[in-house]
């Protein structure tokens, strides 16, 4: 069996799933940006990843965390990062802080917009890169904040802290799949194989 892989935002590989372009999509979406689906598409959940706020380490808001997300970072291992921070952040505290964010257009972006306006603001973005590593590396160089999931914070910078925000967001994981796909071996092998992977993975906090 060959498989075939290709990048792609929601917004895409959704119609290209349903134009029978690809068989499997691992999409996602936001509790901010609920994603109605197509009554032809089959919906399967692999994962629940907060959204977490990084700041720099030098920014005061880390100060009480130094200690135990420094210890997260340590670890070369992927670890629930959100289980060691107890002190939610206000949203609404950071505005006109310069913020970090995606190229428009993604839904990551839209959710960074949509977690400010409901705080109250408009975030002044300041840099944007399609790549969290990308966005991360900006953080830990003191060029402002964002919003990241913590699947794509699992190898943290080491001038890089993580905290909860006080308005929870939560990106919600899952496979798409033309109803009754599954009926191709192969596609069935797929769906199995990202199933037992997000099994596999530490439950977030």
């Amino acid at each position: 069996m060959q498989l075939d892989l290709t990048e792609m935002e929601p917004d895409e590989s959704l119609p290209a799933v349903l134009r029978g372009e690809t068989d499997v999509a691992v999409a996602h979406d936001y509790d901010l940006l609920p994603r109605p689906l197509d009554p032809l598409f089959e919906r399967r959940e692999l994962a629940r990843d907060p959204v977490l706020l990084a700041v720099p380490a030098s920014s005061p808001l880390a100060c009480a965390l130094d200690r135990p997300v420094q210890l997260a970072c340590a670890l070369d291992r992927p670890v629930p990062l959100a289980c060691a921070l107890d002190r939610p952040v206000p949203l609404a505290g950071l505005a006109g802080q310069p913020f970090l964010a995606p190229r428009p257009g993604t839904s990551c972006a839209e959710m960074i917009q949509r977690a400010c306006a409901r705080a109250g603001f408009v975030p002044r973005v300041v840099a944007r890169a399609t790549d969290f590593a990308v966005l991360l590396s900006l953080v830990a160089a003191g060029a402002g904040l964002t919003l990241v999931p913590e699947l794509a914070a699992r190898h943290l910078p080491a001038k890089v802290r993580l905290l909860a925000p006080a308005d929870p967001v939560t990106r919600q994981i899952f496979t798409i799949s033309r109803r009754g796909g599954d009926r191709k071996p192969a596609v069935r092998v797929v769906l199995d194989a990202l199933a037992e992977a997000a099994q596999d993975r530490p439950a977030a906090a």
